[in-house]
């Protein structure tokens, strides 16, 4: 009978060390794999989101297309920039979760406010986008390019659908 209350005593000696030592334990493990995995999507999407707009700057300021059409195109870099900015967005708060469970509230926090700030960018630049339509669609107008202004105009009512989806 003693042997046996030893045994439980011993056990539950265990278990409490186990619960003392465990959160410790999966936060080593795990920390080094969310800190790799996080750091290395997010920049470089940020990045690419960021080479997307610059193109469009570019874009809007060439002539040797024609006023409409460099419009037109810089408008789809836009979009194409909220979509990465988007991606990123999604990223860092996946990122904030996986801080989060791990137990790095501080991390999580940072992870978050890039989430939410990579969505205004997303949300920003989509805004710009149905403005550069939108002037390409006056352009096409004016120059009586019907067929381009129709397309146009299918890109600013894709993007508005976007900015809901984004809100």
């Amino acid at each position: 009978m003693k042997a046996r209350n030893f045994n439980s005593h011993s056990q539950q000696s265990n278990d409490a060390l186990f619960q003392k030592i465990a959160p410790g334990l999966i936060l080593i493990v795990v920390s080094p794999f969310i800190s790799l995995v996080s750091n290395a999507a997010e920049p470089r999407d940020q990045e690419a989101a960021r080479g997307h707009e610059s193109k469009a700057e570019n874009r809007e300021g060439s002539q040797e297309e024609g006023v409409g059409v460099a419009l037109d195109g810089a408008g789809d870099e836009k979009a194409l920039a909220s979509s990465t900015y988007k991606l990123a967005s999604d990223n860092w708060a996946k990122a904030a979760t996986e801080y989060e469970t791990a137990g790095d509230l501080d991390k999580a926090h940072m992870a978050q406010f890039n989430a939410d700030t990579t969505l205004e960018a997303a949300k920003r630049t989509l805004m710009e986008a149905i403005d550069s339509h939108r002037r390409a669609v006056k352009q096409f107008q004016d120059s009586n390019s019907l067929d381009k202004k129709t397309g146009a105009l299918e890109k600013i009512a894709a993007n508005l659908e976007k900015l809901m989806k984004l809100e």
